[in-house]
């Protein structure tokens, strides 16, 4: 979600999903959602207050994983952030230009767009000697959450985790969902997830985890940290990337069998 427009009873929120919206004929890089008769629009984060400022909430709520209607007037949308719950009389799609969209037609696309990734991502296996193949795509994550998020739906979709480093470590280790015996991991788009999990990113993940981590690992991170500021030493997807390979061929733990490929 990128922007929320609030006029009077009436709220807009600019949500981008290109993957799906460059489907259209029309241009354009956004849908926009308007609620109608909005009497209460309310960002409750994982961690800390609510927010009722639409700044305050497009800047704390970077992204859209699930949304569900709670009756016939109220909405709550989940995020790798929180949830947004709004309710309402009426809403109306369109798309960024303003042209009316038919929730069918966005449905149909939406299905049409995930029936063909699901084609690719879960290749048949054909006899014993070749692993089944999964699929991340860099084209829809732009931050550390939103990799957590894309592992989460692709890797091991229902299964509760905790969306860090080491927790990751685990999923690869099996016992979460993952194919028993290995498996071929197709990182698509990764040349653009080095540049959105590089330095700058990187930089906020040392910030929050100088924050909480125990008071005998806090010189470390510092000198982590002011690396990362300099543009050095490893980033959050040189680190990710040698973990993967760390449970394939020439790894520590080569016995989970996970061949990473990055295209």
């Amino acid at each position: 979600m990128t922007d929320i427009e609030h006029n009077g009873d009436r709220v807009t929120l600019v949500v981008e999903v290109p993957y799906v919206r460059r489907r259209f004929a029309i241009l354009g890089c956004a849908f926009r959602i308007e609620v109608l008769d909005c009497s209460h629009l309310e960002f409750t984060p994982y961690e800390g207050a609510a927010l009722s400022s639409p700044s305050e909430i497009v800047q704390a709520y970077a992204d859209v994983v699930e949304a569900k209607n709670e009756g016939h007037d109220v909405v709550v949308v989940w995020g790798s952030s929180g949830s947004l719950r709004v309710h309402y009389q009426a809403l109306a799609l369109r798309f960024d230009d303003g042209t009316p969209l038919a929730l069918a037609a966005l449905d149909e696309c939406s299905r049409a767009y995930w029936d063909e990734w699901n084609r690719d991502a879960r290749q048949p296996t054909l006899g014993t000697a070749s692993p089944q193949v999964l699929l991340i795509d860099g084209k829809h994550f732009d931050d550390l959450e939103g990799f957590w998020y894309e592992v989460s739906r692709q890797l091991i979709p229902g299964a509760d985790w905790g969306h860090n480093l080491d927790a990751f470590n685990d999923v690869l280790r099996g016992g979460f969902g993952t194919p028993e015996g290995g498996f071929v991991l197709r990182w698509l788009n990764s040349d653009r997830s080095r540049e959105v999990l590089g330095y700058g990113e990187t930089v906020h993940w040392l910030e929050r985890t100088v924050s909480r981590c125990h008071q005998d690992n806090v010189p470390a991170v510092h000198a982590d940290l002011a690396a990362a500021r300099n543009g050095e030493g490893p980033t959050l997807f040189d680190i990710i990337v040698e973990i993967v390979r760390a449970h394939g061929p020439g790894g520590d733990e080569a016995e989970d069998g996970i061949e990473l490929r990055l295209e």
